[in-house]
This record gives structure tokens, C-alpha cells and sequence, in this order.
């Protein structure tokens, strides 16, 4: 007696009505043509995604990370490549490809815009690998989870890597599912190819590629084979990123805090689109739990199991033996397989009595995060921050030079000047970081490191009537010491505090020269 759980476009009930058991591949025929069902249903996921994704793009102010980005892409590639080679190389497809697309524009809705058409494109892309790995009903609602999911949607607005990354792991997983399809050598480049990709766009990315090797040669034991083109081409491709890598060692993540169990649940709440008590993780976790119940015979099931849930158990092990890793943005690699477990489970569903109200209430509690994500402040909002620098300065200050500004992280200078560049007076000259006499934030370091820049700083302070303070993402020792090292100098040569504001994510001091105090005027 047939199950009331099984769908008709489930390759395991195809299987086994044939009597075969486990199919040999992904499924035993590769699906034909998309029906008009799912490509209506594909389109309307697409729209609905885009909607989302572009909904006021540019009304959250660049942080501090963004703006690290969006400042470098916009320096030569001189001191681009530097920095990507020294600081970003982990990133350094997307500093690559931006840079390209912001010769078009360099405002924030545009550069942002890239991002989104990479989520954007992942819902088609995770569709089509959802059809073809498990069947066309559960292609279809993993390209609706996706489209509302709200952490998906955050790094559709962010100009960072993360975005991009999605897309490039989900095409990894596309690629693999019609290469142990068909067997073709080319689609073993091609898949190749998308995996440095992928690995170049946030090594991260790792996880997943590995997981999807030890998913197929575990599984698909006779297909195993035909990825050996495409591992050898990583292989050769991603070894001088983690030469480089291994060079800069972990002392770059100290700012990441280490792996605790109760930041577990939190965090992969969030790679699900939850915000605060939303019931969207347990939602998730039944779909997947009855996923694996109702399907354990398939090897699809497995294989999208492994893949998924690899990759976080991946990121858990590296942060307890490598470098701390457990972070929201670093479990985007995780969101395809997860998904795709998701929506197999409901779609194992009867249609209509369970299927439907359960997706629906799904989908709604998914657009309440995505509300809530819309009313999200910034981490920093160096909008503000600029805005209140240029209001309260004194003009006449300004245009004589008697103003000077330091930035604590001195990286904060670059979405500072983002914004502070649309006002038409002169700005307050840049004392930390260095920026003056054709030198760039992201050019070489002064010797000494930052302490020596802070030194050089505070002898400069005889010459100067206000010193503005912008304090933001300090988490890093040195920043919090070298900060603390510049304030005792302004004290000592005879400035005030005149004023502390503080916007979102940054704190902005006013120290005023005492007017008993003639030494430097």
C-alpha cells in the first residue's frame, strides 16, 4: 500500500515502485523538462525574492565592515591588492568582481545591489538543485524558504561576501547533482571551477566543498570517480589562499568569541531566518527530523543530510581545535543543505492537510523576522556619525585647519568619509589613521605599528583648537590600548572634553582646547 506521505516526483518512491531500492544516482533518470507548475511557481518564488531583497537597500548606513569594503574598492588596485593579499584574502573574489561593478556607481544602493542579485539568482539555482536532488515539489518550497528567509535577505543588503558565497554553494550543489547524473568530464570542471570560486569568495565555503566529497564517496561509491578532475583543479587553484592564509595564522579572528553551548542554538536560529522567540528553528527542525524519518531509504535524503549538517559540525570542530568560527554570517555556507532537508520534509506532507497550513505558517513567521530585520539598526551607523561631525565642527575651524579627527579603529576613517564626502566644507584633517600626502588607509602601515602613528599623532596636537574622537568596533586589544594612549596626550596638551554623543555602534568625542591654555596658539 502506497504511503500517504509519498509525493509522485519523489525519486525514491520512483525507485521503488521500479524495485530497485536505493537509486544508483541522484535519480535513476534525470528529470526531464521543468513542468509549467514549477517554472510559474519558480518565477513568482523569484519576484517575491527581489521584492524583498531591494526593499530600501540603501536606507541602513554602511558599518564598519561595509565600509572597509566600499573603501577599498574604491582606492587603486595598487593598494587594493595589497590589502586584499594582507588583511581580506579570504574574501578576495568579491573585493574583485565589486570593484568591477562599482566602476558603473559607488553609491550604497548600487554596490549593495550586487549582493542582491546574488541571493536573488540562488532561488531558481537552489529550485532547480532541489528538483533534480529530491524532487520537483521540494525544488519549489526550498526556493520559497529561501526567498523569505531574513538572513538570506540581511546579506542581500550588505556589501560583503557573504551573499555571493551563497549563491556560488549553492551551485556547487547543483553542479554535483547533475555531474553524478550524467558523468560528464566537463561538468567535473565546471564544478571544479565553482568550488575555488566559492572557496575564494569566503574559505568558509570549504566546509560544504568537503562535505560534498565525503558525501558522494560515501554514498555514491561508483560515481566518486568522476569528481577526481574537479578535486585536482581545487587542489591546484586554492593552495596559494591557504599558503597565504596560513601565513597571517588565526591572531585575525581574535575578535571572534569562542565556542560556547549557549550561543549554539541562537546562532543557527538565525542561519534559518529567526529573530528573537520566533518558533522558526523548531519549525525547521520538525520539517527536517520528519524529513529523515519518511525518507531514511534515500539516498538523496543522505546525501542533502550530510551536506548540511556537515558543514555545521565542520564549523563547530574547527572552532574548538582551529580558530574560533561560530558565527551567524560564517554558517551561510550551511543555509542550501538545511533548507533543501526543510522543505523534503514537507514535502513529504499530505498536500492538503498538513502541507500547506504548516508551509504557510512557516512562511509567516519567517516574514515577522524579516519585519523585525527591516527595523534592525546598523551595528555602527557611520551616517550619523558623519552627519553630527560636520554639524557641530566650526566652519571657519574646518577651512583654516584648526580641526583634526582620529579614528579608534583607525578603519572606521572609511565609512566615515563615505559620507562625510557629501558635504561641500572641508573636513577635519585625519590624525589616526594617516591619510594625508597622497597616502591611503589601505597603503602600508607606518613603521611601528599603531602605537607608532598615535605617538606621531599626539606631537601634532599643539597645532590643532578641537580634536573629534570616533570610537567604533574596538573590540581588538590594541585598539582599546592605543585609544587610551591618544586620550591621555589630548589631556596633557591641554584640551577638554567637550561634549560625547553616541549613535548606533559609534561614540563621538569633542575635546576643546582650555582657553587658559596659550602654549600652541
Amino acid at each position: 500500500m502506497r504511503s500517504p506521505f509519498a509525493v509522485p516526483d519523489d525519486p525514491l518512491v520512483v525507485a521503488n515502485a521500479r524495485g530497485r531500492g536505493w537509486p544508483l544516482a541522484i535519480m535513476k533518470d534525470p528529470p526531464g523538462p521543468a513542468t509549467a507548475r514549477f517554472q510559474v511557481c519558480v518565477l513568482l518564488t523569484t519576484v517575491i525574492s527581489s521584492l524583498l531583497v531591494f526593499h530600501n537597500t540603501g536606507r541602513k548606513s554602511l558599518w564598519f565592515d561595509e565600509g572597509v569594503t566600499v573603501g577599498l574598492v574604491s582606492t587603486s588596485w595598487g593598494p587594493m591588492w595589497a590589502f586584499v593579499r594582507d588583511h581580506e584574502t579570504n574574501m578576495g573574489l568579491y573585493t574583485v568582481l565589486l570593484k568591477l561593478w562599482t566602476t558603473a556607481g559607488d553609491d550604497v544602493t548600487w554596490s549593495r545591489a550586487f549582493s542582491g542579485i546574488a541571493v536573488v539568482a540562488t532561488i531558481p539555482l537552489l529550485a532547480a538543485t532541489g528538483r533534480r536532488l529530491l524532487g520537483e515539489t521540494t525544488g519549489i518550497i526550498a526556493g520559497l524558504l529561501i526567498a523569505v528567509n531574513a538572513f538570506a535577505i540581511h546579506y542581500g543588503q550588505e556589501d560583503r561576501s557573504y551573499g555571493l558565497t551563497l549563491f556560488l554553494v549553492t551551485l556547487t550543489l547543483y553542479l554535483v547533482c547533475r555531474l553524478l547524473d550524467t558523468s560528464r568530464p566537463g561538468l567535473s570542471v565546471m564544478w571544479g571551477l565553482a568550488c575555488s570560486a566559492a572557496i575564494y569568495s569566503h574559505v568558509v565555503a570549504t566546509f560544504t566543498v568537503a562535505c560534498e566529497i565525503v558525501a558522494v564517496t560515501l554514498l555514491f561509491r561508483t560515481k566518486a570517480a568522476c569528481l577526481s578532475p574537479g578535486v585536482v583543479l581545487q587542489a591546484i587553484g586554492c593552495a596559494p589562499l591557504f599558503w597565504v592564509l596560513h601565513r597571517q595564522g588565526s591572531t585575525r579572528l581574535s575578535w571572534v568569541p569562542p565556542l560556547r553551548a549557549s550561543r549554539l542554538t541562537p546562532t543557527v536560529a538565525e542561519t534559518v531566518g529567526a529573530v528573537g522567540t520566533s518558533p522558526l528553528l523548531w519549525l525547521y527542525c520538525a520539517c527536517m527530523a520528519l524529513g529523515v524519518l519518511l525518507g531514511w531509504r534515500s539516498r538523496p535524503m543522505w546525501f542533502t543530510l550530510v551536506v548540511g549538517f556537515g558543514s555545521l559540525l565542520a564549523n563547530v570542530i574547527a572552532s574548538v581545535f582551529l580558530a574560533p568560527l561560530f558565527l551567524p554570517r560564517y554558517l551561510i555556507v550551511t543555509v542550501p543543505g538545511l533548507t533543501l532537508l526543510a522543505a523534503f520534509g514537507m514535502a513529504r506532507l499530505p498536500r492538503f492537510v498538513a502541507r500547506g497550513p504548516i508551509l504557510a505558517v512557516t512562511v509567516a513567521f519567517a516574514l515577522i523576522s524579516v519585519r523585525a530585520y527591516y527595523g534592525t539598526p546598523p551595528p555602527e551607523d557611520f551616517r550619523a556619525a558623519a552627519r553630527l561631525v560636520v554639524d557641530r565642527s566650526d566652519r571657519s575651524d574646518r577651512s583654516d585647519r584648526k580641526d583634526a579627527i582620529a579614528f579608534f579603529n583607525p578603519a572606521g576613517y572609511a565609512p566615515f568619509t563615505f559620507y562625510a564626502r557629501d558635504h561641500s566644507d572641508p573636513l577635519p584633517r585625519s590624525l589616526v589613521p594617516r591619510v594625508d600626502g597622497g597616502r591611503s588607509l589601505y597603503d602600508r602601515p607606518t613603521p611601528g605599528g599603531p602605537a607608532a602613528e598615535v605617538r606621531q599623532a599626539a606631537s601634532e596636537l599643539c597645532g590643532y583648537r578641537r580634536i573629534w574622537l570616533v570610537s567604533s568596533h574596538d573590540r581588538t586589544a590594541w585598539v582599546g590600548a592605543v585609544q587610551a594612549d591618544f586620550i591621555r596626550a589630548v589631556n596633557a596638551d591641554g584640551f577638554r572634553l567637550d561634549s560625547t554623543e553616541t549613535v548606533p555602534g559609534v561614540t563621538v568625542r569633542s575635546y576643546l582646547r582650555r582657553k587658559t591654555d596659550h602654549g600652541c596658539q
